[in-house]
């Protein structure tokens, strides 16, 4: 794995001093017989922000599959505030704190805004503070509560499947690319969320395909490349061109 020396007078916000709330811990995964992930280790420490970066096919989703429990892994560990959690469902650690907001967004496309809102609550009762925090959040939800969630645009789609971060109180969340797909403006807006969000203290784990912006968001980052770690330090000095340059070559 490379490193860089990053000049220390740059970078997002204040790295945390707290152990990891996630850790992956020497992870081999793959589908069937193809291994995408080889001896893969990240850390995210909590109430910090960390940046997962790579081409397209680097095993970033494949990465967030295996910390979420929707793929097992074949090797290697995953771990939650320390404690081994890697043969749990993903309901188990849905349950635990782990929150994943997925690419593609993740929302139940022929219900209610309202009726997803209810359905991220999980086992409990929505109450009207759950509504009220998603449409102080998101305003425009507030306006679309009874409108099928498959009627909205794309960026009101992923507010509202990002949403299920503001009522879970997660340990970490895991972001899957928010904004595939999505215009600039909409962009500002779900960012700006995501600084509200990691300013309450809430680890991240954020898979971004705009490298600035996740440079910008973030504590420390995590470089990928064809299912190995390239580089794993602080954001702080990294700039897109030197990112794309030294680790991810002109695929990104």
């Amino acid at each position: 794995m490379h490193t860089l020396n990053p000049d220390p007078g740059a970078g997002s916000g204040t790295v945390a001093s707290t152990g990891p709330a996630l850790e992956l811990r020497n992870i081999d995964a793959g589908y069937g017989r193809g291994k995408v992930l080889h001896d893969v280790s990240l850390e995210v420490p909590g109430g910090s922000v960390v940046a997962l970066l790579g081409a397209n096919g680097a095993g970033k989703t494949t990465l967030l599959r295996v910390a979420t429990g929707l793929l097992q892994p074949s090797g290697g560990q995953v771990l939650l505030d320390g404690t081994d959690i890697t043969s749990s469902p993903s309901y188990a650690k849905a349950g635990r704190g782990i929150c994943l907001v997925p690419e593609g967004r993740g929302i139940f496309r022929s219900l209610t805004v309202a009726e997803n809102i209810r359905l991220y609550c999980g086992t409990r009762a929505a109450s009207r503070a759950d509504y009220e925090t998603v449409y102080s959040a998101f305003p425009i939800l507030g306006s679309r509560a009874k409108q099928l969630a498959g009627s909205l645009s794309g960026g009101q789609q992923q507010m509202l499947a990002l949403s299920r971060a503001y009522l879970t109180n997660p340990r970490v969340i895991l972001l899957d690319e928010l904004s595939m797909g999505l215009a600039p403006l909409v962009i500002d807006e779900i960012f700006e969320s995501l600084r509200t969000l990691a300013a309450t203290g809430t680890s991240m784990l954020l898979v971004e395909q705009y490298v600035s912006r996740a440079l910008a968001m973030s504590d420390s980052v995590v470089l990928l490349a064809k299912g190995s770690v390239t580089y794993a330090g602080p954001s702080q000095g990294l700039d897109e061109e030197t990112v794309v340059r030294n680790y991810l070559g002109h695929e990104l």
